[in-house]
């Protein structure tokens, strides 16, 4: 389910980047380290709408695309 970006396949859907393994391993050791220990590697829902995005440089977004958050709460 996660971390399977050298299935064939796979690069019609994210394209061809040396920089999806470093995120892929981010992403699978943050979600094996919440398993493992309940501890999220993340900020907890603070009705602030706080984001983790994890990518190439990862980082705590503040209620990110509030335009389209607002648009579907309508």
């Amino acid at each position: 389910m996660f971390d399977n970006i050298a299935v064939p396949g796979v690069e019609l859907f994210i394209g061809q980047s040396s920089a999806h393994r470093p995120i892929a391993d981010a992403l699978a050791g943050a979600l094996v380290q919440f398993a493992h220990s309940g501890a999220a590697p993340w900020h907890h829902t603070d009705g602030k709408r706080t984001t983790m995005q994890i990518d190439e440089r990862s980082e705590v977004l503040v209620d990110p695309e509030r335009s389209l958050y607002d648009v579907w709460n309508r």
